[in-house]
């Protein structure tokens, strides 16, 4: 029984080895860039997408509610698309990240995507309640930083930021 069951897990882990090792690593880099913008930052009800809309939604009073749903949408795609382009500040941060990580890593990372597990850690993440949570502690940091910036420089004897 033991040597079935030890049988059975080196299948498993070779059968998973060999499943990332068949994508390639520009496609798996893709994968996990445009799953961590679409999916956790931007989100159609997103706090943080809504942050980054208002201005135009400020700047254009008159857009009845359904039109603005329609061009918000848009606007977010735009934006995901921006930040993972290539030479995009996620896909910078993705492949900087994983330069030092083998291609059968990376494969093997973007295969996990796809795991139930992780797409319930994403949708738990990209809910409306989690982003406002993101959101107000992004808010909260900013202003520790500050204050703990101003009283770095305070006493040293320089200006302060306000």
């Amino acid at each position: 029984m033991a040597k079935l069951l030890a049988f059975v897990c080196a299948l498993l882990v070779f059968s998973s080895c060999s499943i990332a090792q068949e994508m390639p690593r520009s496609v798996a880099l893709e994968k996990i860039s445009a799953s961590w913008a679409d999916v956790q930052l931007l989100a159609d009800n997103s706090p943080l997408g809504e942050m980054m809309v208002a201005p135009y939604r400020s700047a254009n009073p008159g857009v009845s509610t359904e039109e603005w749903a329609a061009i918000k949408k848009e606007l977010l795609a735009a934006f995901s698309k921006t930040f993972t382009s290539p030479q995009g500040v996620l896909d910078i941060l993705v492949r900087k990240t994983l330069e030092g990580f083998s291609d059968a890593e990376v494969a093997r990372l973007a295969t996990l995507l796809d795991d139930p597990v992780y797409k319930k850690y994403q949708a738990a993440s990209a809910s409306p309640a989690m982003q406002q949570q993101f959101v107000r502690a992004m808010a909260a940091s900013a202003l520790q930083v500050g204050s703990t910036a101003n009283s770095i420089m305070a006493r040293h004897g320089l200006r302060e930021v306000h």
